[in-house]
């Protein structure tokens, strides 16, 4: 029998998780300039002075953020459909996943692109603000022929917001398999329900969701994840790859009173992930042969699903154990998460091309980028944002800002409400 939630949890180890693994994105996407090999098909979009260490960093968040992160949305997409209904699901989640997609990317879509092409015409020794210029007036890229099918690649892509769009696809497949459930008077949900439960207590999730997620991943020529979107459509292979840990997360509320089995090893289970990290790292490099071909595709996937469902479990016990109390810092923090994800990418793509000329080593240009926009992206938070009507369109709620509480000598952050 499954212990119902109180009607007022807020899972704060859940709320911090989320927002730690999309602040993981600043450190992904300051690194991307300066990876070692390039990451764009006819767009060498890096710095001359690259480092090995930004590479390791790079492909090394990308094997467990989103992820983790798809968890921490299944488990708050079943949370809202539990206390709200379907309807009440859906309605919040186009109001704070829908809307935000359509809003921001027409916001950011111009002022990424513009900041992704500086950053080329740099690489490249071209005028780069005669380039930018030019595409905003004209629509055109000017001096290099190569660069046309940049069209075909970026005109409707959702560039970073690619997860909110893959929530919604998420999001509605949860209500349909919500109804499939509902087959032979629930008896298909029970039998899911039992299967986790079973699972659990064996000690087979984990290693049901690695042997399954590698079955995904075999789809993919690479045999890696797929985190593109090149224009707004449905593509399978993200949806097939991350929908598990979506559903993951979808169950694991359902089962809330299974959470304290998930904090048992936290720290074993994050070592083991590092370990596996090593060896993804190596089997990565080996595996591409001459023809540009994964040689070693049934390793590839089985390696990079290990490193990810051990650091879902790993994180999931972590932050279980530390950070399951309120915590007005943490509380901040996961409130915060959401702005300075959204824009950050064109601040750090902007400040990658202008800092190129600048002769230091690329980790020394990564601090610099690092520490700038943290300061711009969480003082237009504090100011702009959480007390005005960006914050109420984001969180559904606005919050007097940090600064003018500690002014007044109150606190800036509320008491916990539900999720």
């Amino acid at each position: 029998m499954n212990d119902a939630p109180a009607p007022h949890t807020r899972y704060h180890a859940f709320d911090s998780l989320r927002a730690v693994m999309m602040l993981l994105g600043l450190v992904l996407h300051a690194c991307q300039y300066y990876v070692p090999i390039p990451l764009f098909p006819g767009f060498d979009f890096r710095d001359v002075r690259t480092s090995g260490l930004a590479g390791l960093t790079f492909f090394g968040i990308h094997t467990f953020r989103m992820q983790t992160f798809f968890v921490m949305a299944g488990f708050f997409a079943a949370l809202l459909c539990d206390r709200r209904g379907v309807r009440g699901m859906w309605s919040n989640r186009m109001k704070r996943v829908g809307l935000p997609l359509l809003v921001g990317w027409l916001i950011l879509f111009p002022i990424t692109i513009s900041a992704f092409l500086f950053g080329i015409a740099k690489r490249e020794g071209l005028p780069a603000w005669e380039t930018t210029l030019a595409w905003w007036t004209t629509g055109q890229i000017p001096w290099v022929e190569d660069w046309q099918p940049f069209y075909s690649i970026f005109l409707i892509s959702p560039l970073h917001l690619w997860f909110l769009y893959a929530l919604l696809w998420f999001y509605m497949g949860a209500i349909v398999f919500r109804q499939i459930g509902k087959i032979g008077k629930g008896a298909v949900g029970r039998g899911v329900n039992s299967l986790f439960r079973r699972l659990t207590a064996w000690h087979l999730l984990l290693p049901a969701g690695i042997g399954f997620t590698t079955l995904t991943l075999l789809i993919s020529p690479s045999a890696l994840f797929d985190q593109s979107f090149p224009v707004f459509l449905p593509n399978p292979l993200p949806l097939v790859q991350f929908g598990p840990f979506f559903a993951f997360g979808w169950l694991l509320y359902r089962n809330v009173d299974l959470l304290p089995t998930m904090a048992r090893w936290p720290v074993p289970t994050l070592v083991a992930a590092a370990l596996m990290l090593v060896v993804y790292f190596g089997v990565t490099a080996s595996a591409i042969g001459p023809d540009g071909r994964n040689t070693m595709r049934l390793e590839t996937a089985a390696v990079s699903s290990a490193v990810a469902w051990l650091a879902v479990f790993g994180f999931i016990g972590l932050f279980l154990r530390v950070f399951n109390r309120p915590s007005p810092a943490m509380r901040y923090v996961s409130d915060s998460a959401y702005w300075v994800y959204l824009a950050h990418l064109p601040l750090i793509y902007w400040m990658q091309g202008l800092l190129f000329d600048l002769p230091v080593p690329a980790l020394v240009k990564i601090g610099i980028i690092l520490s700038v926009s943290i300061v711009v992206l969480y003082a237009s938070y504090d100011l702009i944002v959480r007390p005005g009507v960006i914050g109420r369109f984001l969180n559904g709620r606005s919050y007097p800002s940090a600064r003018l509480g500690l002014r007044s000598g109150t606190s800036a952050t509320p008491e916990p409400s539900p999720n």
